[in-house]
């Protein structure tokens, strides 16, 4: 009897540490899938934050070449926003706008200009690289003829470089097609686009908007006199007044014209609270008309913006025209 007895509490007990052994497993099963799941709605969390900032980034963005097609659109020439490339700081909503505009007359136009504004352009942003290689291969690109310059590229330079296409022999339609030109890298196209346009029509630079790049690229024009012309361009504009400076750049005045600008970029950084840094970049042609005062060219997403010619505006309106594409 007692020995029956025995075995009976040996087995109660053997069952009862194979039911703690699996509550145990079964609590830190549990206490796995818990923790996954806390670990998935954290990352859940994170990556929606993320993807909220990011648009709030690029509605801020927008919203800065919205604002700066409206400084465009001042009817008050005293408070219009010069078109020189300087930067305007603008507190909106919970974000901040930085924001540029340059007149494309004031840009070296690929299809218009002179082969020798084109070299020197070369010249100056790059001093290290074949300078004449690479100009050459530029205006290959956009004249019509089949003959090779120099140093240039047509139709069998580009089979002998493994590329399916020739040389235009044609208007560049963008200034992204500087790409395709051979030679010409990523860096290269990325800071000559800076100077670049297709949208002036004009063989000269507007003194007036023209960046420091573009003024060098002038045959026999020296830095300082570049340097000087730039400082009290900036003394003037700052005192709002009027500056007619092509005297000081009499060496490259063949070059130069000043032209009623019609044709803008506007650069715009949209920067949320939470450091996210969106870019967006318009070309804008302005008429000031009633039924269209101005139409977006191209709409692109742009490099940041740096410069050290800032200047800080309170004014947040975005309320403009109807600038969609026809």
């Amino acid at each position: 009897m007692r020995s029956s007895r025995g075995r009976m509490a040996n087995a109660s007990r053997s069952g009862s540490g194979f039911a703690l052994i699996i509550v145990l497993w079964s609590t830190a099963l549990l206490a796995v899938i818990a923790g996954s799941f806390a670990f998935g709605m954290r990352l859940e969390t994170s990556l929606t934050n993320n993807l909220i900032a990011r648009a709030q980034g690029e509605a801020l963005a927008d919203a800065g070449i919205q604002r700066g097609i409206l400084a465009l659109l001042e009817p008050d020439t005293a408070l219009r926003w010069k078109a020189d490339g300087s930067v305007h700081e603008v507190p909106f909503g919970a974000g901040t706008l930085r924001i540029s505009i340059r007149a494309e007359n004031g840009k070296i136009d690929l299809n218009r200009a002179p082969d020798e504004l084109i070299r020197g352009l070369f010249r100056t942003i790059d001093d290290d690289a074949d300078t004449a290689e690479l100009s050459d291969a530029v205006l290959d690109w956009r004249d019509r003829d089949s003959e090779t310059r120099p140093n240039g590229a047509e139709d069998d330079e580009y089979t002998a470089a493994g590329r399916a296409y020739g040389a235009r022999d044609g208007a560049f339609l963008s200034v992204g097609e500087l790409s395709q030109v051979r030679g010409l890298d990523a860096d290269v196209v990325r800071h000559l686009s800076e100077f670049v346009t297709v949208y002036s029509g004009r063989p000269r630079l507007d003194p007036l908007t023209a960046s420091r790049e573009a003024l060098l690229a002038i045959p026999d024009i020296d830095e300082e006199s570049v340097d000087r012309f730039l400082e009290e361009r900036e003394v003037r504009a700052q005192e709002g007044l009027p500056f007619t400076p092509i005297e000081q750049l009499a060496s490259g005045r063949r070059y130069l014209a000043t032209t009623k600008a019609t044709v803008y970029t506007v650069e715009a950084e949209g920067r949320t609270t939470d450091g996210v840094v969106v870019n967006r970049t318009a070309v804008v042609r302005v008429s000031r008309s009633r039924k269209r005062p101005y139409l977006i060219l191209s709409w692109s997403r742009g490099s940041s913006i740096d410069s050290t010619a800032s200047t800080s505006d309170q004014s947040v309106s975005t309320e403009g025209a109807d600038g969609s594409e026809e």
